[in-house]
């Protein structure tokens, strides 16, 4: 895989350990696998549990000749109360040190990390390590996010699961939570997580298996289980209630003569037209799509991405959904009308110069009106 430039981290699980341990040294466990309360007992035999499989693993990597290093990358912070119970000893992710997990991976060296982390002050927090997994995977951008597992897979009402979407398992994680097996309910919920994070797709295999990786990852049927996300699945139409925060979103581009300025009220009334980009339950981005059937074109207006996820390719998104869209309905071309953003249509989504002659009348008519004097871009859809 290394030689493919497939860089590859990993966190494991102390879950089966820890039983073990406690079966052996008499000791009821608060919590395996850190989805809970985790009393000081139990959090003492978790570490020793790391450790051992820290040992393990490392020694396997060593007898391979490939370099490794039990990385602190992850800081943890503490749970704090769930439904009024204080989750003593339990973390979750606080920050990653992406830099210094990238700077490994380039120097060939392996991270590996252990569901025991540290908070900033040092002390020692239980992990879930299928969270860690996903927020590492969501940090480094991976292309994939895979879970080795005692299961061959998802398995929802008894039946295995080869493929699924991130829409279809998410509407089975919400609506009937049941149907799915227990023992896989946390890595399908934090593969949803990551997928609905832009990790692209998520898998769940039987690590019993000779070169199970390898045949999921290489094969063309794989093993286990694949989520693969839609690529615009975190794209939706706008509601009535999301009016506010576009017009809030957009003003600060409006007054800076980015976009046409808009009021709240004229956004609600062509709300039916605005599409918007969440990520977190938060809208990240919004645009706005212009049919003129007659002409086989749509317009894409309003096309605008908060600050702090500008560079981060949600203006792309926004556009090659617009672009997917356009070629849905059948439409011949697609427009875009600009005051300060020509190069990104044009440099970096694909648009060509266009002229007036492009504008159906009604479009050209508005735009003589608001003395804007925006550019003209137009892509061809077939």
């Amino acid at each position: 895989m290394r030689s493919l430039s497939i860089k590859i981290v990993i966190v494991f699980g102390i879950g089966e350990q820890l039983k073990q341990l406690a079966n052996k040294e008499n000791v009821t466990l608060s919590d395996a696998h850190g989805e809970g309360i985790i009393d000081g007992e139990t959090l003492n035999l978790a570490i020793k549990a790391a450790a051992h499989v820290s040992h393990i693993t490392t020694q396997g990597l060593t007898q391979n000749g490939i370099k490794c290093s039990l990385s602190n990358a992850v800081r943890a912070t503490e749970v704090g109360v769930v439904g009024g119970e204080d989750q003593i000893n339990r973390g979750k992710v606080d920050k990653v040190d992406i830099d210094f997990i990238s700077h490994q991976l380039k120097e060939a060296i392996l991270p590996i990390f252990s569901p025991i982390a540290f908070s900033r002050s040092g002390d020692s927090l239980r992990i879930n390590s299928d969270h860690l997994a996903a927020d590492l995977a969501i940090g480094l951008e991976a292309s994939k996010l895979i879970y080795i597992s005692l299961h061959p897979g998802i398995t929802i009402n008894g039946k295995f699961i080869r493929n699924i979407t991130f829409d279809d398992i998410q509407k089975t994680y919400d609506e009937d939570l049941q149907s799915i097996d227990e023992d896989i309910r946390s890595k399908t919920y934090h593969s949803v997580k990551a997928i609905a994070r832009s990790v692209p797709r998520a898998h769940i295999i039987d690590g019993r298996l000779y070169d199970g990786l390898l045949t999921e990852v290489f094969s063309s049927e794989g093993i286990g289980t694949m989520i693969h996300g839609n690529e615009y699945q975190q794209i939706r139409k706008a509601k009535a209630t999301d009016a506010q925060i576009i017009y809030n979103i957009t003003k600060t581009a409006a007054k800076d003569e980015m976009l046409k300025p808009r009021t709240h009220e004229s956004i609600l009334d062509e709300i039916i037209c605005f599409y918007v980009l969440e990520i977190d339950e938060s809208i990240v981005a919004c645009s706005c799509l212009n049919d003129y059937p007659d002409h086989a074109i749509i317009e894409l207006a309003a096309v605008y991405v908060i600050p702090f996820y500008q560079g981060k390719g949600a203006g792309k998104k926004m556009v090659d959904f617009a672009c997917s869209e356009a070629k849905r309905l059948g439409r011949e071309k697609i427009i875009a009308l600009t005051t300060q953003s020509f190069s990104f249509f044009h440099d970096i989504c694909g648009f060509a110069e266009g002229t007036k002659e492009d504008l159906p009348e009604v479009r050209l008519k508005s735009l003589l009106e608001s003395n804007r004097n925006s550019k003209i871009l137009i892509k061809n859809i077939k």
